[in-house]
């Protein structure tokens, strides 16, 4: 008997990592900038799992050209799953975080979480 492997589709890889509740990134378009901003929310709450939009949702910030990743992290009031927009500046990437009342942006050369 010869075992196919299935292939997910990049919204399954998504839902799948959010569902485990661990910390994770996917980027969706290719850049060098250094700056990740979270600007709009797609999950927050204690399981993603039991939240059947999630995937609708996920799709639907694939197919927008507006975002350059996805990520997920476990915060204190629960779980979150956001699309991301990235910046070479970090004064921009405080300013655009301050206006959608972020707590923190990412900085992916230093890998490290910016206080806001």
């Amino acid at each position: 008997m010869v075992m196919r492997q299935i292939e997910t589709n990049t919204v399954q890889q998504i839902v799948n990592k959010a569902n485990t509740k661990r910390d994770f990134t996917r980027q969706i378009n290719d850049n060098d900038k250094r700056y990740t901003v979270s600007v709009l929310s797609i999950y927050k709450g204690k399981n993603p799992s039991l939240d059947h939009n999630v995937s609708i949702k996920v799709g639907m910030v694939l197919d927008n050209d507006l975002y350059d990743s996805i990520g997920g992290w476990q915060g204190r009031d629960g779980y979150y799953l956001d699309a991301n927009v990235d910046f070479y500046s970090l004064d921009n990437a405080l300013m655009v975080a301050r206006q959608y009342d972020q707590e923190a942006i990412y900085d992916k050369v230093n890998e490290q979480v910016i206080s806001v």
